[in-house]
């Protein structure tokens, strides 16, 4: 059997430039780049319908964000972008990051599950966010 060959491990700051030089969106995990994959239509209405209630429900001094937004974890170091986030109160960006388009303090991630998501969805990704969200609340929504 053949030696397994090592996968090369990212900075931070090498992730930052790829994504800046990049068309797609892509999370940083434990120095490996991952291309984020669109959702179907079902997943993008849902995630849409949710973005929107979240804008209109929002208290003063909390501001929705759909997913273009990335957050990342730095207890973790995780970057992704959840389809859908909110902050309430100032918002802290990443210190690694001086223009500031990542932030860092979420009080609320939503993610839509899909088959293909699912299990990172509530496996590995749910562990990161614990780390963000101070108070993680799981609830299911039908499309």
């Amino acid at each position: 059997m053949a030696p397994r060959a090592a996968r090369h491990r990212y900075s931070y700051d090498e992730y930052l430039a790829y994504e800046r030089d990049s068309r797609m969106k892509h999370e940083y995990d434990g120095g490996e780049i991952i291309a984020v994959v669109g959702g179907s239509r079902r997943h993008n209405a849902l995630a849409s319908r949710v973005s929107a209630a979240l804008e209109n429900a929002r208290k003063a001094g909390c501001i929705a964000f759909q997913s273009d937004q990335r957050v990342r974890i730095l207890a973790t170091g995780k970057a992704t972008y959840p389809d859908a986030s909110m902050v309430c109160g100032p918002i802290e960006g990443d210190p690694a990051e001086p223009a500031g388009a990542t932030i860092t303090n979420p009080t609320l991630i939503v993610e839509v599950l899909s088959p293909s998501t699912e299990q990172d969805d509530r496996g590995d990704k749910w562990q990161h966010f614990r780390g963000a969200a101070p108070r993680p609340v799981r609830r299911r929504w039908a499309a």
